[in-house]
């Protein structure tokens, strides 16, 4: 977990500093309201057999398969 979290971190950096720093018009909330620990928890609690899974740049995914009935 701190692997992926350090290579978000270098790869943001790097990113920032070839690119230089994105300016948009969108609030940004700091902190974010949920860690990601706690987003896996909720997306487990509410979306049952939810497949979640990090990637670098500090982002998330979450799938979903509608359960056949």
């Amino acid at each position: 977990m701190w692997a992926v979290a350090t290579a978000g971190f270098v790869a943001t950096r790097a990113i920032a500093l070839r690119r230089g720093r994105w300016k948009h018009s969108s609030p940004i909330v700091w902190p974010p309201p949920q860690t990601f620990a706690g987003l896996r928890r909720l997306a487990e609690e509410e979306l049952l057999s939810c497949t979640y899974r990090r990637h670098i740049l500090f982002r998330c995914s979450i799938v979903w398969t509608k359960p056949d009935v």
